[in-house]
């Protein structure tokens, strides 16, 4: 899968945007996004999502935890936040819950209102199956958006069209209706001196590593013992190596909305 961008997933074009590298004294630099729409200028800053078989969903953590750092010291604040979600993915698995309290410990509970949840892939879809999809993260016992949408939060519908792109911008308009404010991680990582060890998201990051590490370290074993009863074939080897792929997390895509003075 790669790495997967919210400007790209959300239906835009190089034509369509001004791309940006976005940095910060003493941060790495982050991709971002210019647009004007209604007369405001969007700087949209990309914090792009990956398959754990990339190895970089760490360091990308870091980078935008950094990033919001400096971001808070230099009085930069955030706007609005973009939650990229496929909904082409039919199941709510553990992934998606550990996701979600992830979501909710960067943002904290008094931003929810100020989250946006965009599915993407409804033209690739049959609506039917998309819609029950969206109905199963809103309600149910796998409901995993139901308390960011209790505080607030809105779900945008994404066909990767101009249109679609631009309602969920416009949802952030006028700036005075979400007048930029600090996130979560950005105060918990003020209060401890930039040490992401001591923030809640850092934690529950810092645990699911850990747990994914764990459960590929079985998995590994699994694939291990099948290889030896079946032989170490060329065949044999593709099998084991699409069992590990086929183990991997859903990723966090993230994309954070600042309204230009």
């Amino acid at each position: 899968m790669g790495q997967i961008h919210v400007v790209d997933y959300i239906g835009w074009t190089y034509r369509e945007i001004t791309h940006l590298t976005l940095s910060l004294p003493g941060t790495k630099n982050l991709q971002g996004a210019e647009r004007v729409v209604d007369g405001q200028k969007f700087i949209l800053i990309d914090i792009p999502g990956n398959n754990d078989s990339d190895g970089e969903d760490v360091p990308l953590f870091i980078k935008m935890s950094e990033w919001l750092y400096g971001a808070h010291k230099t009085g930069e604040h955030l706007n609005g936040i973009i939650y990229g979600e496929l909904i082409s993915e039919p199941r709510v698995n553990k992934a998606d819950h550990e996701l979600d309290e992830l979501l909710k410990a960067i943002v904290g509970k008094t931003q929810f209102n100020r989250v946006a949840i965009v599915t993407s892939m409804w033209n690739r879809q049959v609506f039917q199956y998309a819609a029950q999809h969206e109905s199963a993260r809103m309600d149910g016992g796998n409901a995993v958006w139901r308390d960011l949408l209790d505080e607030g939060a809105t779900t945008f519908r994404c066909h990767h069209t101009e249109d679609s792109a631009l309602r969920v911008l416009r949802h952030f308009l006028p700036s005075s209706k979400f007048p930029p404010q600090p996130v979560q991680l950005q105060q918990e990582l003020l209060r401890s001196g930039g040490s992401l060890n001591e923030t809640s998201a850092g934690r529950l990051f810092a645990l699911s590593v850990a747990v994914r590490v764990s459960d590929l370290e079985k998995q590994i074993e699994i694939v291990g013992a099948k290889l030896k009863i079946t032989g170490s074939g060329a065949r044999h080897e593709n099998l084991a190596r699409q069992d590990i792929e086929n183990c991997g997390e859903s990723t966090l895509l993230l994309c954070f909305v600042i309204l230009a003075h």
